[in-house]
């Protein structure tokens, strides 16, 4: 499997994680997420704004897949 960074990942420039009002058309839930810890580091290590990271590495993995469903 390939290892998403900042650089890998389509949607993952700076400029992109963490814009306030972007993302409230489109809805979030909440929900409890277990990552491992060096993971969870890491995301924290960029700087503010990990959980849209989180959500902008699903989101550009749920695109690249959209079609692709079992």
């Amino acid at each position: 499997m390939r290892r998403l960074t900042t650089r890998t990942s389509p949607s993952s420039t700076r400029a992109s994680f963490g814009k306030r009002g972007w993302w409230s058309r489109q809805g979030k839930k909440q929900l409890t997420i277990r990552l491992d810890a060096d993971v969870l580091s890491w995301l924290k290590d960029q700087g503010r704004g990990y959980q849209s990271r989180i959500n902008a590495i699903l989101r550009a993995y749920y695109e690249a897949h959209q079609g692709n469903a079992r």
